[in-house]
């Protein structure tokens, strides 16, 4: 599975990335802890490699992972560490890109690839299901992401 979705967003390009970047915002303006029922945390600064949003049940069973692999320019690379079906682990690639278009507009994009490990013939079947479900909640998280920068919840970050 791979995509890539984008948004414009009515912000400068380092605002937009703030949003991206910092775990904390991740978990103010992502889709996924309400669709999963999942709690979230961040360990670590929530900024810088090796930080990570941990993702529990209601009984505090650890789920998955998602961590800081990489921070260049306006992209922050993220790998998460999820329990897939069959009692696989999934370990998909998410960037973050701010691409500025303006002064006050940038274009934010998502960019998955995740494989789930399973044999051929079942992974594409696992996989098509999974990919509708994923991509769309793709889409919220930008539509959510493009909510919480415009409605200013979050500043440049200082230098």
């Amino acid at each position: 599975m791979k995509w890539t979705e984008t948004i414009e967003i009515n912000a400068p390009a380092e605002r937009v990335f703030e949003a991206q970047l910092d775990q904390g915002h991740v978990m103010g303006w992502s889709a996924w802890p309400e669709a999963t029922g999942f709690v979230c945390g961040v360990e670590g600064d929530g900024r810088s490699e090796g930080s990570e949003i941990v993702f529990r049940n209601k009984k505090g069973v650890v789920q998955g992972r998602q961590r800081i692999v990489d921070v260049h320019g306006l992209r922050v690379t993220n790998r998460l560490e999820n329990k897939g079906p069959f009692g696989t682990t999934i370990t998909p690639r998410v960037d973050f890109v701010a691409t500025p278009l303006d002064e006050g507009r940038t274009r934010a994009a998502l960019e998955f690839e995740a494989e789930v490990p399973l044999p051929l013939g079942l992974r594409h079947l696992v996989q098509a299901v999974m990919s509708r479900w994923a991509r769309k909640l793709h889409v919220k998280d930008l539509e959510q992401l493009k909510t919480y920068v415009e409605s200013g919840r979050v500043d440049a970050p200082s230098t």
